[in-house]
């Protein structure tokens, strides 16, 4: 039957926004993509100005005995202020037995770090009381460097030249990444693919822009700045502690600037898929600033942007396969510089789709936790919480006895809403046969079953919306709530699987299955009394 939409015109569609999408991405955002080493000539200006180093440190007995000794070999004189972050593991300790092996032990000075106060991320509380220690010297300029870099012998002064020529207040180089395994391969290069498409170098050295953006492991920052911007202070509480810092330095005027180097490399090493899963979930969600209505845009931005191209090809239809094949030979031609930075094979340049599935799953996880209160976790700490408050507004709390239902079987049926839209989805795409939101059973239940079930599952879905009003900061039926509505908000979508393309299937499919995963990954990690961890259990 004819409808008054053109249905099979929706793929054609979906491919223009992509090409769009992409064309804007490759030239209008500052080309964020072009690989730039930074070339200035260190070794022919001085440093201008004297300097202190500060680094904070939290168990890294594996790294730190490499690390010191290439900050205190550097072509620039300086102090290094190593921050002990409570470590357990003998951090100081080898790292007193570098410098005295480097020559240096009168250049490094340890600060035994305070308990952690209330309102305060791990880093910053470290940095913090670095950056007090390092005023007694009365330096212009203080580096601030991870615990896991190794600095090439001129990495600092070439920061310094970079600095003095361009009058900035804040330099950062992003380091190269380890990138050797399996993970790491699919995964790295990525990562600073996207940091870059979300702070576009050239934007960030723009005056006239207010996109700032740094790489912590390796900040060269002018003091008075700094002091101009707050302190860390004004930032105490930020886990992507880099760009907030960078932010608060332009907002004050502050000239800022951010490029890549392979003259220092991290040490850290991420051997499987979990370990790279858990460090961009520690932040993800807080990038969202928390809002659910920013992570759902994310994975329709997403899922259009990188997901719909390669997806387009399956259609078998002429338009939307010719526009979804320009679409990802644009991704992947932004994408090969940044493969070979990392000296892979162009061929890597193909998987970025693969990656973004993955960083959109790693950011639902991120949601998850948060909701949890297990957000933000690095080495023991718990930094990114949820507060819990119960509305004490009369009668809000009673107008249902959702207290009589655990909030386990809350989450049950959030995982059967989003299974059962998964399914729905799947059917129509492996079967082609009309599912819509009927029931799986449709062909053999009377039609008044199948209204009663779609009642019942609308009915389902307002009882998650309710539970959620009336307790708006529970943790876990914010998270339910998210799952279970993503279905609604692709209703649309699944009224129409069967008219639609095999891609365009396929791409909402997607959608449904990172529902479901949501709904998945908290009702296995609830407990009936999650009350979420509070503050106070930072330590």
């Amino acid at each position: 039957m004819q409808t008054g939409f053109p249905l099979p015109l929706i793929p054609t569609y979906l491919g223009a926004i992509a090409v769009a999408i992409w064309a804007w991405l490759a030239l209008a955002r500052g080309f964020f993509w072009r690989v730039d080493r930074a070339t200035a000539a260190a070794a022919e200006k001085e440093f201008p100005g004297k300097l202190v180093a500060v680094m904070p440190a939290r168990d890294e007995a594996d790294v730190i005995g490499t690390v010191i000794p290439s900050l205190l070999r550097q072509t620039v004189e300086m102090p290094v202020i190593l921050v002990d972050d409570n470590s357990v593991d003998g951090t100081v300790d080898i790292a007193w037995r570098a410098a005295q092996g480097a020559g240096k032990a009168e250049a490094l000075i340890v600060v035994r770090g305070a308990p952690l106060p209330p309102g305060w991320s791990g880093k910053l509380w470290a940095v913090h009381q670095g950056i007090e220690r390092a005023r007694q010297f009365n330096a212009e300029w203080l580096l601030l460097a991870d615990a896991d870099v190794l600095h090439g012998s001129e990495a600092v002064a070439r920061l310094g030249v970079i600095a003095s020529e361009g009058n900035y207040d804040l330099v950062s180089f992003m380091v190269m990444l380890h990138c050797a395994s399996l993970a790491e391969k699919l995964l790295i290069p990525a990562f600073v693919y996207f940091f870059f498409m979300l702070y576009p170098p050239a934007w960030i050295r723009d005056p006239r822009r207010s996109r700032a953006g740094a790489a912590g492991g390796c900040v060269l920052l002018r003091r008075a700045a700094l002091d101009r911007a707050g302190g860390v202070e004004a930032v105490r509480g930020a886990l992507i502690d880099d760009c907030s810092l960078a932010r608060a330095v332009k907002q004050q005027g502050g000239a800022v600037w951010l490029g890549l180097t392979d003259e220092s490399r991290s040490l850290r090493r991420y051997e499987s898929f979990g370990a790279v899963g858990s460090m961009i979930s520690r932040t993800a969600f807080h990038q969202l600033r928390h809002s659910s209505l920013l992570l759902l845009t994310t994975v329709a931005a997403m899922a259009v942007t990188f997901l719909t191209p390669p997806a387009l090809l399956l259609t078998g239809a002429r338009w939307p396969m010719i526009l979804g094949a320009a679409a990802w030979a644009v991704m992947t031609v932004t994408y090969v510089p940044m493969v070979r930075y990392y000296g892979l094979s162009p061929l890597w340049a193909s998987t970025l789709p693969a990656a973004a599935v993955f960083y959109l799953g790693a950011t639902v996880h991120s949601a998850v936790r948060y909701w949890l209160g297990r957000g933000g976790q690095w080495k023991g700490r718990v930094q990114d919480v949820a507060t819990r408050q119960i509305s004490r507004r009369p009668g809000r709390n009673v107008i249902i006895p959702l207290q009589l239902i655990t909030s386990r079987f809350r989450a049950l049926v959030a995982l059967g809403l989003t299974g059962w839209a998964l399914a729905l989805s799947l059917r129509s795409l492996l079967t082609s046969r009309p599912s819509s939101w009927t029931p799986l059973v449709s062909g053999i239940l009377p039609p008044w079953w199948v209204v009663i079930i779609n009642v019942v599952f609308y009915g389902a879905v307002a009882w998650m919306v309710v539970a959620f009003v009336l307790h708006p900061f529970r943790a876990a039926e914010k998270a339910l709530l998210v799952a279970s509505l993503s279905t609604v908000v692709l209703a649309p979508a699944a009224v129409l699987l069967p008219a639609m393309s095999g891609g365009i299937q396929v791409a909402t499919t997607l959608l449904y299955l990172t529902a479901f995963l949501a709904a998945l990954s908290v009702f296995l990690s609830f407990r009936k009394e999650t009350a979420g961890a509070s503050p106070d259990k930072q330590s």
